[in-house]
């Protein structure tokens, strides 16, 4: 990859690749300054779109961010001149994001076995989001209560153990199988898939839960990269 003016943006697709696949409301605010891999990078973002710039090289290369981020993850597509055209000149990157720092990975062109290259960043201290005035007092909030259910569709991953919370709630699950509905609690489940009967993980994200949503979280992808898709069903009746 080489970095000459690019441009990052994700409001489009490009051969396929789900760039917004992700239908989740943010959960996240990436919002501040952010040392990355490649050079100090400022972020902003309102209603689930960000914008912003990084410097690479010692400030001789200057980059446009524009990006849409549901749940923790941002997606978008990078491109650079002269041709701005993929293989060589555009590309791909994800950005799985926790209160203050993110880890991802980009690619040139858009097939998802490309090859990537890791991009990690952390916010620099005291340029997060500004907080607003204090909620009023009042009694806690209930708890959230709403439904998820897993499907199987990585093609050649294998039968999978699926853990939540470090608890395993699914043994042996196999390719194309979909539980049933479960009843999830909390505000945040914690996702791991293992090989089956084996020590070997081969995945894991923490997914934010919205009790107004039944969720379908769907493995993906394939024994070189598994990818959590999450697909949200409004409640009739929240």
């Amino acid at each position: 990859m080489t970095f000459q003016q690019p441009i990052i943006r994700s409001d489009f697709h490009h051969n396929g690749f789900p760039y917004n696949f992700r239908q989740q409301p943010p959960t996240v605010d990436v919002t501040g300054e952010w040392r990355t891999d490649f050079g100090n990078m400022t972020l902003k973002q309102e209603n689930g779109k960000v914008t912003g710039n990084y410097t690479y090289r010692g400030g001789r290369i200057s980059v446009r961010i524009e990006g849409t981020i549901g749940g923790n993850v941002l997606t978008g597509s990078w491109s650079e001149s002269p041709s701005y055209a993929p293989p060589e000149s555009a590309g791909y990157f994800r950005f799985t994001f926790t209160k203050d720092s993110f880890a991802g990975t980009y690619a040139q062109g858009f097939s998802t076995g490309y090859g990537e290259r890791k991009w990690t960043g952390t916010r620099i201290p005291g340029t997060g989001p500004q907080p607003g005035p204090p909620p009023e007092s009042g009694p806690p909030p209930a708890v959230a209560i709403t439904n998820a259910r897993f499907v199987h569709v990585a093609v050649d991953l294998g039968n999978v153990d699926v853990y939540i919370n470090q608890q395993k709630v699914y043994n042996n699950f196999s390719y194309t199988n979909v539980t049933g509905y479960d009843d999830v609690t909390t505000s945040s489940i914690l996702v791991e898939l293992y090989r089956a009967n084996q020590n070997t993980k081969l995945f894991e994200e923490l997914v934010q839960i919205n009790k107004q949503y039944l969720y379908s979280l769907i493995f993906a992808g394939n024994s070189e990269r598994v990818d959590l898709i999450t697909l949200l069903n409004q409640k009739k009746n929240p």
